[in-house]
């Protein structure tokens, strides 16, 4: 579909204002993205996702739709696709934990520490994560550069389960946040997720949490 027509989807699509001018920023820029690629692929498919998704984080956090896309400290004055396409990962991480039977979610002001992104309540314990947006987690290479980001992140998640007294807590990467349909586990990311993730020699509680279109793992299992 030409940009004319993409764009009077977005202007048609009953999406808050400021999400609906982000989406229309991302087809106006020059610079290609994956947003960009998307919605030149499949638009209406796209926008009926994010309207989804947007409206189920929102339920779970107890907020407006319009709100919810910005409480994850996006500014839509600052609408790079990739800033963007992070805010997305954010709010699909919420629907992940909120499936995984976590309650009480809600995102984490950050003050001058950088802390975790997500706190709940699983079992009646406070429970934190980290949550980031990663391209390209396949193979070899996929694993290297997931362990990486893990042995970092984690302290950030670290910190905040100290300041709350343990609980669960981790890591969530979305690899790919504009996969909108239902989440199913899938073989090849545990494998991946137990490669790059916590070992035996980890501490008891955190985990790694992987999503990748509609596909998810969680490494080791809850309560583990």
């Amino acid at each position: 579909m030409d940009k004319a027509g993409i764009l009077e989807l977005i202007a048609r699509s009953g999406l808050p204002e400021k999400v609906r001018l982000c989406l229309a920023g991302a087809v106006s820029r020059a610079e290609g993205s994956a947003l960009k690629k998307t919605l030149k692929k499949d638009p209406a498919a796209l926008l009926s996702g994010v309207g989804a998704l947007l409206k189920a984080a929102a339920g779970i956090l107890a907020l407006p739709e319009e709100s919810a896309l910005f409480i994850t400290g996006f500014n839509p004055n600052n609408a790079a696709p990739d800033r963007f396409e992070a805010a997305l990962a954010e709010l699909r991480a919420v629907v992940f934990l909120d499936a995984q039977g976590f309650g009480g979610l809600e995102l984490v002001e950050q003050g001058r520490s950088r802390t975790a992104d997500l706190a709940g309540t699983r079992d009646g314990r406070r429970c934190v994560f980290e949550v980031c947006r990663l391209k390209d987690t396949g193979g070899r290479a996929g694993a290297e550069r997931l362990r990486a980001k893990y042995a970092k992140k984690i302290r950030q998640v670290k910190v905040s389960r100290k300041k709350c007294g343990g609980g669960l807590g981790g890591l969530v990467l979305v690899d790919g946040p504009l996969g909108f349909g239902p989440l199913a586990a899938d073989p090849d990311l545990l494998a991946l997720a137990a490669a790059a993730g916590p070992g035996k020699d980890g501490a008891r509680g955190e985990h790694l949490c992987l999503l990748r279109g509609n596909g998810f793992a969680v490494w080791p299992e809850w309560g583990r």
